[in-house]
């Protein structure tokens, strides 16, 4: 019950101090917001550059398989010949 009323008194001096300088509040209130969203701004940009790298990783291992399904198509159809001519 102690905390809830120095919660209530806290909150009580954080709005007097608003009301009377309301510039100096705003001021404060952009100096802590600002290291937030540059932490913000870096963990979206790392995270933008682990897609894009998942991405060409997915992408490349679909043209091997590709590369590998066309190479193993080839060799059967070349043996499918070799069989018809025998």
């Amino acid at each position: 019950m102690q905390m809830i009323d120095e919660l209530k008194d806290l909150a009580a001096q954080l709005i007097v101090f608003i009301a009377k300088d309301p510039i100096q509040s705003v001021q404060y209130f952009i100096l802590i917001l600002t290291p937030l969203l540059i932490v913000a701004g870096v963990f979206s940009w790392r995270l933008q550059k682990a897609l894009q790298k998942k991405e060409r990783e997915a992408k490349r291992k679909e043209k091997l398989l590709n590369k590998l399904h066309k190479s193993r198509n080839d060799a059967i159809a070349v043996a499918e010949k070799e069989l018809k001519q025998d």
